[in-house]
């Protein structure tokens, strides 16, 4: 069977045996959502969250565009109704309702430079429950990126979560914003709900006096990561067809396709017919190219240990930021 042929009757299944669409709720939308959504663009529905009201003109103006169905709405997300001082930095990506900790910037002048403080606005918050429940629809998966403000959405959001399947969210190790909620307290709040923590896509930045071009870049100091996290609590209470079809969607675009296939061997996704978990099994877990199966081969006779070592060996000396390019 031919590649094409593989997606053509995954595509079949999907729409013959998912009742709704993926909702990915995106919180701090700038941008627009991750290219690994590509393959479930015909069954993907995104509803984005922006404050910053030009961009998120500019989201909805390009939604029409787009190969799936997508709007943003401008709102500041909160714990609850209330009014913040949004930080808008000279790089808007990190711009905060936190302010930033020079204290801790000064040792990377190139990112205390990125998060320097052009101006400020008062924005008003109001909860995700409530948005929800207005709108009258909750996410399959939330992902929230609000540059040290993570824990104040998820605060307002405790239906959202008992309702979402997984959750990718952006969590700092050091107080990049002063009095910041840190990884611990994300962390522990989202535990006490019933998630596990799945992988982490990890930031790591370079002091500049240490920088060595030409050279082997080593180093770094571990400042933020993108947290995946699970509902444990909803997978073990039990998952309808639809639902742990979602969840095994969602898994194979965070390409945590063990995760993914261990759903597709157990009920209910296992009791459909042979064909369909066939077709299911080859597009979650799509079989890499020659190409990409040549390289395996080659780096087999390397450990796990040693193949990272090497990918770590090859950084560049003059690098500023060191990124996971994945959740592992």
């Amino acid at each position: 069977m031919t590649r094409r042929s593989r997606r053509a009757q995954f595509r079949i299944v999907l729409v013959k045996r998912l009742k709704e669409p993926v909702r990915l709720f995106d919180v701090g939308a700038r941008g627009g959502i991750d290219r690994r959504w590509g393959r479930f663009h015909f069954v993907l529905e995104v509803l984005g969250f922006e404050p910053d009201p030009p961009e998120c003109e500019r989201l909805n103006q390009q939604a029409a565009k787009l190969d799936y169905r997508s709007r943003f709405l401008p709102y500041a997300l909160g714990p609850d109704h209330g009014e913040v001082t949004f930080n808008v930095s000279r790089w808007p990506v990190a711009s905060s309702s936190y302010e930033p900790n020079l204290e801790v910037l000064d040792a990377f002048p190139p990112a205390a430079e990125l998060m320097t403080v052009v101006e400020r606005r008062t924005l008003t918050t109001v909860p995700l429950d409530e948005v929800c429940a207005q709108e009258g629809v909750y996410p399959d998966c939330l992902k929230i990126d609000v540059e040290g403000a993570e824990l104040d959405v998820l605060r307002g959001a405790q239906t959202a979560l008992e309702r979402s399947l997984m959750l990718e969210v952006e969590v700092e190790f050091d107080e990049l914003f002063r009095e910041q909620p840190l990884f611990g307290q994300v962390d522990g709040h989202l535990r006490e709900r019933g998630w596990r923590l799945l992988g982490l896509r990890r930031v790591s930045w370079r002091r500049s006096a240490g920088q060595c071009p030409g050279g082997i870049g080593y180093g770094g100091q571990l400042v933020s990561a993108d947290a995946l996290y699970f509902n444990a609590r909803a997978l073990e209470s039990g998952l309808s067809t639809t639902r742990a079809l979602k969840l095994a969607l969602i898994l194979s675009a965070y390409r945590q396709h063990d995760f993914a296939i261990a759903l597709l061997r157990r009920p209910p996704l296992s009791q459909l017919p042979a064909r369909e978990c066939r077709a299911l099994h080859a597009g979650v877990a799509s079989p890499p190219s020659w190409g990409r199966r040549l390289v395996v081969r080659a780096l087999r006779r390397f450990d796990a240990a040693h193949r990272r070592a090497l990918a770590d060996s090859l950084q560049d000396g003059a690098a500023r930021v060191w990124q996971d390019a994945h959740f592992f």
